[in-house]
């Protein structure tokens, strides 16, 4: 998290090598009829009041992290629909929560993941043969989990100064409570989101010294932000996918238009 992986994650998405999961999706995942010729226009407009309503209450959180119904959004949000979910820590300060959420196992919410996949899919992308592109910083760490239940699974992990990520962190949190709540919890706010990190920080590390077969390409915040394109290159080279010079000048416009 709060390592570029929002901007890589859009990028790839304006490829149009890959399904993705726009917000509105992500936020309302059943059809109302069990039609999946159903309009969809009724969902979309539900995001879009969330999204009016949780800008209105932290307006700072835009900033950070901005909510779009029609963009791609990670799927952190099917996730809470199990209740479930790094960030329903944003929901209600529970201090414990990090050392809870750090030891448990994600393979049943992954296999829920599956099948909420496997349902977006058979009503938006019956027979499109391309990946999925995905996103959720708290997998950190779930790479052998990934991989029970996604074996072609291809694994690519954004990193930023530790320093850095933690005090974005804490100021995506910190907006992100004004939604829900009116205290300030920012005084024991940073200890929390360290010992978060730290417990992510070192399943992923365990992950890399027990399995040395899950190829993870690795990405700087630095190359990201100095040499997209490169990076891209990099990423469809390491999932062995020939990018095309449509698909290529189709991210150059995307990140010319979102400095």
């Amino acid at each position: 998290g709060r390592t570029g992986s929002t901007k890589l994650h859009l990028l790839l998405a304006a490829s149009g090598d890959f399904k993705v999961i726009p917000f509105w999706q992500d936020l309302t995942l059943s059809l109302r009829s069990g039609d999946r010729k159903e309009d969809p226009a009724p969902r979309i407009r539900d995001t879009e009041d969330f999204v009016r309503w949780f800008d209105a209450r932290a307006p700072k959180a835009r900033m950070i992290h901005a909510f779009d119904p029609l963009e791609p959004e990670e799927e952190t949000h099917i996730y809470e629909q199990a209740a479930f979910g790094f960030y329903l820590f944003a929901f209600t300060f529970i201090p414990s929560f990090m050392q809870w959420f750090g030891g448990q196992d994600f393979r049943p919410h992954l296999a829920f993941f599956e099948r909420a996949l496997k349902y977006l899919q058979w009503q938006f992308h019956d027979g499109d043969p391309r990946s999925w592109v995905l996103k959720y910083p708290a997998y950190q760490g779930c790479e052998p989990q990934l991989q029970e239940v996604f074996p072609d699974a291809v694994f690519v992990a954004t990193y930023r100064d530790p320093v850095s990520t933690l005090t974005s962190s804490c100021s995506l949190f910190s907006a992100w409570y004004q939604a829900y709540s009116d205290a300030n919890f920012d005084q024991i706010l940073g200890q929390v989101m360290l010992e978060g990190q730290a417990i992510r920080t070192g399943l992923q590390m365990q992950s890399r010294r027990e399995r040395p077969d899950i190829a993870v390409l690795d990405i700087p915040y630095p190359d990201l932000t100095r040499s997209s394109e490169q990076v891209v290159k990099n990423i469809y080279a390491h999932y062995g996918l020939p990018l095309s010079a449509r698909a290529l000048e189709a991210m150059r416009a995307w990140e010319k238009n979102n400095a």
